[in-house]
């Protein structure tokens, strides 16, 4: 927690900020992440997550299955930042690739949820499949 007097003097009161960007891995998704592997049984983290991202929510998903001994597989559109990639792969992550278009990064995602029974992971919800 960070304590800004300009922020509280303006609020007038004590305020905190927590910044979710200070994280370990300097994403603001963390939580999701943990929240998502937490949640799943043994026999869902025998299997693996996996998670559609250019790296803002796959990042976080890496290192919390790592943290959880849970393989992830990151699918990530082939013009990622390959800085990002780099971040999920050092992070433990299977990176695979796909077009960019929606169409495409679903049919990826959805084949790869279907054959290797994944718990998956979207920016707007958590979900096991």
């Amino acid at each position: 927690m960070h304590h800004y007097p300009a922020l509280s003097e303006f609020l007038g009161c004590e305020a905190y900020v927590k910044h979710e960007n200070h994280q370990s891995i300097e994403a603001f998704k963390v939580r999701g992440g943990i929240n998502l592997v937490a949640g799943l049984s043994e026999e869902e983290r025998c299997r693996r997550v996996i998670t559609a991202s250019t790296g803002n929510l796959g990042q976080p998903i890496a290192y919390v299955a790592r943290l959880f001994g849970v393989r992830a597989i990151a699918a990530m559109p082939e013009e990622t930042n390959p800085d990002k990639v780099r971040a999920m792969r050092h992070l433990g992550a299977e990176v695979i690739f796909h077009a960019r278009t929606s169409t495409k990064r679903g049919s990826t995602w959805s084949c790869w949820r279907r054959r290797k029974g994944t718990a998956t992971s979207t920016p707007l919800r958590c979900a096991r499949s």
